[in-house]
């Protein structure tokens, strides 16, 4: 039977985690990591549960719901890579290890075992030369058209430049990432897990998902040949696996080749058996090439920064989605019209593709959302976003970011069974979480509450970084649901200044759990930034379209905290 580390030891340990830059300043996940471990010492260890921690550990209420809400479940996935960060960084020679299994609060302690040696899994080589025929002949095929590509365009733009190198500078409309063989820290027995999860990699990045961000892969090999710099790509994928007696350990990186900077780290562990190894690499792929793949993932992140360097006359269309990016993220009016207007500069000019026509369609009906033209003398938008979205269709009937607009739209009109077949194509294309959490709010306006929920819950748990917007989702399920103080309790986590449901749903939840003074707080604010908020409020509520239930709280609320609406 293995050896376990003693309580002092554990402790040690967990004072050397808690000391370290990795943890510096992680307040939060300091707390939840110290009180978890001192608990299982304590022989408490059956107690972890979401709501023990989210009292004791959060200060949250004596009624937190943690079924309901992610805050612990978010929290500890935040913990687990930061403390997976420390392992493979600083805490790379720690002796003694402190690790949480997947969909459990408990933490367990080990010494880092020696790296073994002595199983082959010979057993498996049969089955694994005939994955990497059937892999490597669909790759192929991909990269002898990346190639033929490549050549192409080094042929049309050669008399333009020989530097940068040719073969990856015409195609500005796509991040393009170098990848790596993973690198197998263990037995040479294991280097087939490492280029068979390589290949899988591979596979899935190749063949992308240019309906959301159309990520653009090169393998080493394959530039060299072509006569290509590998450090003249924008990002370079790159990783580590390392077999841990019955379990694998795999490490993923991100670098940003410009700066050399990381850009993104996560680790995955798997327990292994025979008839499971391809599974493992095709499930630790698919997490990566979702991160990657994600609209405010670390490359979308990377190239939004980058966008906003550039000046707004020299933009081409993949720039304006990035500020859409951008503008999504932060929800304020200024990044709106900043995204807007460079769309329409290039709209202008013939030079837009069904992704870019989704996007201002998009633009067009936040306007519309936020009542722009309720507030000023300029035309209503919904009608330049039918045009926008039936041009991108026109371009590209199946495209899925056309079918996200054309849903929007429809929800903004009433038209709930066209927003409802509209959806229902989106989440069938199988989204990147961000898109995928939109659609589960989607749901919840259209009054499939739990079915929204669960798919809400689920993207917010994989998105790299949940955005303030997914809120919506909570507080109108609980607003349905006749829970105004939870749907409240969302809605104070709101962090959106230019939004007016923002103030709206505060105002009119507070005023309905009896709080009035921060029910009159909240519409002073409203009313400060939107004077004629009460001549058109049930117009632009009714526009929301958030359900009846939610409009009749809306107005009973904000009647209720002092507002006259007409």
């Amino acid at each position: 039977m293995a050896r376990t580390p003693n309580n002092d030891e554990i402790r040690a340990a967990l004072e050397r985690v808690l000391a370290s830059q990795s943890f510096a300043g992680a307040t939060r996940q300091s707390d939840f990591l110290r009180f978890v471990v001192e608990e299982t010492l304590a022989g408490r260890g059956d107690r972890l549960k979401g709501y023990t921690i989210g009292v004791e550990v959060f200060s949250k209420p004596g009624n937190f719901d943690a079924q309901s809400d992610p805050y612990v479940r978010v929290e500890a996935s935040r913990l687990r890579r930061r403390l997976a960060k420390y392992y493979e960084t600083e805490g790379a020679d720690a002796t003694v290890l402190i690790a949480f299994k997947r969909g459990s609060y408990s933490p367990e302690f080990s010494y880092r075992p020696a790296r073994s040696t002595e199983q082959e899994l010979s057993e498996l080589e049969p089955a694994l030369r005939r994955t990497r025929r059937r892999r490597w002949g669909g790759l192929a095929a991909g990269m002898i058209g990346a190639a033929a590509l490549l050549v192409a365009m080094a042929i049309m733009i050669g008399h333009r430049s020989s530097e940068p190198p040719p073969g990856l500078q015409s195609d500005t409309s796509q991040p393009r990432i170098w990848l790596d063989t993973f690198q197998n820290l263990g037995a040479t027995e294991f280097d087939y897990f490492a280029y068979g999860l390589s290949d899988e990699l591979a596979v899935r990045l190749s063949g992308g998902n240019p309906a959301w961000n159309g990520l653009k892969i090169y393998r080493g090999n394959d530039l060299r040949k072509l006569g290509v710099d590998p450090t003249s790509v924008d990002y370079r994928l790159t990783g580590t696996v390392e077999r841990l007696d019955a379990s694998v350990h795999v490490t993923a990186r991100l670098l940003d080749r410009r700066s050399q900077q990381q850009l993104w780290t996560a680790s995955y562990d798997e327990t292994l058996d025979v008839g499971r190894i391809l599974d493992v690499e095709e499930r630790i792929a698919a997490a990566v090439v979702r991160t990657l793949d994600e609209p405010v993932g670390p490359i979308a992140d990377a190239e939004v920064a980058r966008s906003l360097q550039r000046s707004p006359m020299t933009l081409e269309a993949y720039d304006c989605r990035l500020r859409y990016t951008y503008a999504l993220e932060t929800i304020a009016v200024e990044a709106h019209d900043a995204a807007e207007r460079c769309l329409e500069r290039l709209a202008e000019t013939g030079s837009l593709d069904a992704s870019s026509w989704s996007i201002l369609s998009m633009l067009y009906r936040w306007e519309y959302e936020f009542g722009v033209d309720l507030e000023s003398d300029r035309a209503s938008a919904i009608g330049r976003a039918h045009s926008a979205a039936e041009r991108a269709l026109e371009l590209e009937p199946d495209l899925p970011v056309a079918h996200h607009a054309m849903a929007l739209l429809q929800l903004a009109e009433h038209d709930y069974a066209g927003a409802k077949e509209s959806t229902e194509r989106v989440l069938s294309s199988d989204p990147p979480p961000t898109p995928r959490a939109v659609l589960g709010i989607n749901l919840i306006r259209l009054g499939e509450d739990e079915r929204g929920m669960k798919i809400l819950k689920d993207a917010m748990a994989e998105a790299p970084r949940p955005l303030d917007y997914f809120n919506l989702g909570p507080i109108i399920y609980y607003t349905n649901r006749g829970e105004y103080a939870m749907a409240l309790r969302w809605a104070e986590r709101f962090e959106l200044p230019d939004v007016i449901w923002n103030d709206a749903f505060v105002a009119a939840l507070a005023a309905q759990t009896g709080d009035m003074d921060l029910a009159g707080k909240r519409l002073a604010h409203l009313l400060a930034a939107h004077p004629g908020f009460p001549a058109y409020a049930r117009t632009l509520i009714a526009r929301w379209s958030f359900g009846p239930t939610v409009e009749n709280v809306l107005i009973d609320g904000l009647r209720r905290a002092g507002l006259p609406v007409s």
